[in-house]
């Protein structure tokens, strides 16, 4: 199917290759899903999201609930 994600915003972070931060640019550890299809590092997310007031993606800028952040769970 063709990916419906919303697109980066031309403030916000950079797309990366699937598998990888958009903010750290590594490998991801412990990623986190959010609501605009976007996966990030656990540390990455909470320096730049889970900490502010209004919750927003990083690359889309799009807000964001709490309910929207999601682990996702590897074995």
């Amino acid at each position: 199917p063709p990916n419906t994600f919303p697109p980066a915003h031309p403030q916000g972070l950079v797309d990366v290759q699937v598998g990888f931060c958009p903010k750290c640019q590594g490998k991801l550890n412990k990623p986190i899903a959010l609501s605009t299809g976007r996966v990030f590092c656990k540390e990455c997310l909470e320096e730049d999201v889970l900490f502010q007031k209004e919750h927003k993606c990083p690359v889309t800028l799009k807000p964001l609930k709490e309910w929207q952040i999601r682990p996702i769970f590897v074995e």
